[in-house]
């Protein structure tokens, strides 16, 4: 069972992550790090504009829940809140 465990966005001082930064580069890093990855979704606004706010969808176990926990990722400081 998969479920969308929360939003990460990076807190840099003006509150976004990079576009820069991919989502293979953050299931990469996440997945360097032991986390069930299923997938990493960029957001997208209404005009279907992307985002710097990406979606985590995490296999439900005990070290998915540990996502809340983490607070550093590809050298930025972030924020991962349930959905």
């Amino acid at each position: 069972c998969w479920v969308c465990l929360g939003w990460f966005k990076a807190n840099n001082g003006v509150g976004t992550l990079p576009m820069s930064i991919t989502e293979t580069e953050v299931t990469e890093e996440l997945n360097n790090l032991n986390f069930p990855v299923h997938s990493v979704i960029r957001l997208t606004n209404k005009d279907k504009v992307p985002t710097p706010l990406l979606a985590l969808n995490l296999l439900n176990n005990q070290k998915a829940q540990e996502i809340f926990k983490l607070n550093k990722l590809l050298n930025y400081i972030i924020t991962i809140e349930p959905r």
